[in-house]
């Protein structure tokens, strides 16, 4: 089962951009520790199907139950109003058996999730968003809920 909780954010202001004054990386917003159940984590974001969002959100972190492994996934995607979806996802895995970003989906109530899946045996491991993009800048990611399961299938 894993342990879930809120991580104290480290926020960071770009100087002599267009952004300045907004924060566009928020490092550390969320941790999960785990050490049995599923190998699926579906984490249920606060950006809505109306919110025009474009960003980044990273997982970094350890898999001690693959060896030892470092995490680092990420997912980027663009939650798009006219569509009523998530468009253009790029997922991308930095090592081959830490952990994998498998996709990003729509919930049942219009809210972005992004399922990543890593042994569930002692791994641990932080989110990080970046919004340094043209449509939300310095958005406030959360995480709402997060669901730990065997399949990549819809848990929203």
């Amino acid at each position: 089962m894993a342990n879930l909780g809120n991580y104290p954010t480290n926020v960071q202001t770009p100087s002599g951009s267009s952004g300045q004054g907004l924060n566009l990386m928020r490092l550390n917003f969320y941790y999960t520790v785990t050490y049995s159940g599923g190998n699926y984590y579906h984490y249920k974001t606060n950006i809505s199907m109306d919110s025009y969002f474009m960003g980044m959100i990273e997982f970094v972190g350890n898999n001690y139950g693959g060896g030892s492994i470092p995490i680092r996934a990420a997912a980027c995607f663009y939650a798009y109003p006219p569509a009523n979806d998530v468009i253009n996802i790029g997922l991308s895995s930095c090592y081959s058996e830490g952990m994998t970003a498998e996709r990003v989906y729509k919930s049942s109530d219009r809210y972005a999730v992004i399922c990543v899946s890593t042994s569930h045996y002692f791994s641990g491991w932080v989110l990080n968003s970046y919004t340094a993009n043209p449509t939300t800048p310095g958005f406030d990611v959360q995480i709402l809920a997060l669901a730990q399961t065997n399949s990549t299938a819809s848990a929203f």
